[in-house]
């Protein structure tokens, strides 16, 4: 989606940005229509419904060499049973599903958000093991990361946001998540084809694995965004 937001500006004493002025839906309606089809066969995972936003709450992953050098091996392996493989650019985890909501729910989720998130402490993490991941309706499998150590502190994390989620009558993330980092994607459910091959990934790696830090939460709006700081330290996670 595009153009849907106006610039965020003006951090505020909670470490987000604040939005200004939504412009009218029509705005970014007329643009996609005229523009050409970016999704490459992807299918919207809830219907389009005018004056609805997507939003979604996430961490992002910045690259290490470490991680970076896994993700090119695996596109190699994969790519001799799927040449369709996309890979995803923009590295993440998930907090929340993608939810539509309307531009009086915005102010409200953000401030939601700030409250729920700023007593939260940072979180260090690591990625463990490869696994396959298909969304609801079946149109889309994904190649990823578990997160290892790190995951029981992501998932307060998710049951904060859920919160937020909840008490704006959103649907909240899945009963038991399953944090990790989406790298690549395919048509179609893959999983029983993926799976062996991902395994095997998983039993050749070794080596000390790179620790990433988890010190914003960032909620997309259209394709506008806002950030939470969350509070400096790290939270404690033996998992």
């Amino acid at each position: 989606m595009r153009a849907i937001l106006q610039e965020y500006s003006s951090s505020s004493s909670d470490g987000e940005e604040e939005a200004s002025v939504l412009p009218k839906p029509t705005t970014w309606l007329e643009e996609e229509r005229t523009a050409p089809d970016p999704h490459e066969g992807r299918i919207r995972s809830f219907p389009h419904e005018e004056g609805a936003y997507a939003t979604h709450v996430y961490v992002t992953v910045s690259a290490s060499e470490a991680l970076a050098q896994k993700v090119r091996y695996a596109r190699q392996q994969l790519l001799r049973s799927f040449p369709s493989l996309h890979e995803i650019e923009e590295w993440h985890v998930s907090c929340s599903r993608t939810v539509a909501i309307r531009a009086p729910q915005i102010e409200s989720l953000r401030r939601s958000l700030s409250h729920s998130l700023r007593r939260t402490r940072a979180i260090t993490y690591r990625f463990g093991g490869w696994r396959s991941f298909v969304n609801d309706e079946k149109t889309r499998t994904f190649v990823a990361m578990e997160v290892g150590f790190g995951a029981a502190s992501f998932r307060s994390l998710i049951r904060a946001v859920d919160g937020c989620f909840v008490r704006h009558a959103l649907e909240p993330y899945y009963a038991d998540p399953v944090p990790h980092v989406s790298l690549f994607w395919c048509l179609g459910d893959a999983c029983d084809t993926l799976d062996p091959i991902l395994d095997a990934f998983s039993r050749l790696e070794g080596g000390e694995d790179a620790s990433f830090v988890a010190d914003v939460v960032t909620c997309k709006v259209g394709n506008r965004r806002f950030e939470v700081a969350l509070r400096p330290g790290t939270a404690t996670d033996r998992t």
